[in-house]
């Protein structure tokens, strides 16, 4: 209350004549009126784009970690400016700047100042921090400064930038100079991995044109990680019959993307469900030798009965994977390789049933399970699987090794979240929360129960320590 009893008014130019008295008036930041006519109207709508400026939300997506706003502006000029940029940032500026296009903004990069010259932004990456997504923006009444942890963090800040450009530079292009509230941002993510799996199998396939335009927007969103369900759709040399109506992705599509996701710090992480989920293989006659029920099953994926899950008795079984990982994991960069083995409902039904009475289908899953690990690490991956079988049987996460990352999913708002990320945290097994976003089979998606999810299983995964965080869905 103070600021209103304050004998000099910080205004420039001052007023001829300024009485300030004892009261206040608390004037709304969003809600209020202006009543305005005639030829008033003009002025009213070039002033109303200035208060953007001091709005005390932005509207920042996604929000930063932190933020502080204060009540001063930075003019940051549509054309002519500079931003100092050096070395490995360089990359990231001239990219931003395309991007700056849209707003008809020109803002020339350079690497020096001559002397008294000025930058209205500096970019720079802090080379001695290890947290590589985090970064710094400040916005004062000099200009802009942004400080990536990493060079993933300089990304970031160049795109919030961007959306708060976007934000405080009103409907018209014709303005000179765009205000900027002065502020601090320090943002960070609260998991270090945070995916998307797109689903190539059981609906249409994604073009390689449609992935390239996600890619981008992905960065956008904080995304670091993209998966491509895969059954039956990469097309594995020898094995046409199982992929050739299916437009399957080539080696070739793979190390396109790949390349394309590592110039915006996402890992294309690859994806082949190899235990159960292989219907679309096994129901051809070459396959059928390797089926747990080589007459058929009843599935939730097919009307018929079909051949679903392979044997885990089988050492051809392991023979048959080893040749798809052969083939499928040379073209991507990552470490990383989700080998799926969820909802095998037919184990201990067929050909595996007497090594299940003896031992227990949980234990003959959890053998087969280790000896896909060992397979992945012949070829150099950290292996991720689905955690839903063996959170059927709690007993037996204590013989998971710890260097492989299970998959907590769920689509429900009711999925007991909280008590299976407990499960793998008590073992000091790495675990992702991965909920889906049910918009499959149905018209317009279930977005309420879609943002419980999401937002439940955050909410475990954060408490609870989960690595990563990978939306499921289309």
């Amino acid at each position: 209350e103070l600021k209103a009893l304050e004998i000099e008014m910080e205004l420039f130019p001052p007023p001829a004549s300024i009485k300030i008295t004892e009261t206040t008036y608390q004037f709304p930041r969003n809600g209020g009126f202006i009543l305005a006519k005639g030829s008033c109207v003009p002025y009213v709508l070039r002033w109303k784009q200035e208060l953007k400026a001091l709005e005390i939300e932005m509207e920042l997506f996604p929000p930063p970690a932190s933020i502080k706003i204060t009540e001063t502006t930075y003019q940051f000029p549509r054309n002519g400016g500079f931003i100092l940029a050096k070395g490995s940032c360089v990359p990231y500026v001239l990219r931003w700047k395309q991007e700056l296009k849209a707003l008809e903004i020109d803002i020339e990069i350079i690497a020096a100042l001559k002397q008294g010259e000025h930058s209205q932004i500096t970019v720079s990456i802090d080379p001695h921090s290890d947290r590589q997504d985090d970064y710094d923006l400040n916005v004062s009444t000099d200009g802009i400064e942004i400080i990536g942890h990493g060079e993933p963090g300089l990304m970031y800040g160049l795109q919030t930038l961007i959306n708060i450009l976007l934000t405080c530079s009103g409907t018209s292009a014709l303005q000179k100079d765009i205000l900027i509230p002065t502020m601090e941002i320090h943002d960070h993510p609260s998991f270090v991995h945070r995916g998307i799996m797109l689903d190539i199998s059981r609906d249409k396939v994604y073009t390689l044109e449609t992935l390239f335009h996600l890619v981008p927007i992905l960065a956008r969103l904080r995304y670091n990680e993209l998966q491509l369900y895969t059954e039956h759709t990469f097309a594995y040399r020898g094995h046409s019959v199982v992929w050739k109506d299916a437009s399957p992705f080539t080696g070739e599509d793979i190390l396109r993307l790949d390349a394309l996701c590592r110039s915006y710090h996402i890992d294309l992480v690859p994806n082949q469900n190899c235990f159960g989920h292989l219907h679309r293989w096994l129901k051809h006659p070459e396959y059928t030798h390797l089926a747990e029920c080589p007459d058929g099953v009843s599935h939730p994926f097919s009307d018929v009965p079909e051949p679903y899950s392979i044997c885990p008795t089988d050492p051809r079984s392991l023979d048959f994977l080893e040749d798809l990982f052969s083939q499928l994991l040379p073209h991507f960069s990552s470490d990383r390789f989700n080998i799926g083995c969820d909802e095998t409902m037919d184990i201990g039904q067929g050909r595996s049933k007497e090594e299940c009475e003896k031992k227990s289908s949980s234990i003959v899953y959890v053998e087969f399970l280790k000896k896909i690990f060992k397979l992945n690490e012949k070829f150099g991956k950290k292996t991720q699987y689905w955690g839903d079988i063996v959170l059927l049987h709690p007993e037996v996460i204590p013989q998971l090794p710890k260097d492989a990352t299970a998959l907590v999913w769920g689509y429900e708002a009711s999925h007991p979240y909280e008590l299976q990320c407990s499960l793998f945290e008590k073992e000091k097994i790495p675990f992702y929360v991965c909920p889906g976003t049910n918009s499959w089979i149905s018209i317009s998606g279930r977005t309420e129960n879609c943002l419980k999810t999401l937002r439940n299983s955050a909410i475990a995964g954060t408490k609870h320590g989960a690595v990563g965080y990978l939306v499921t869905g289309d």
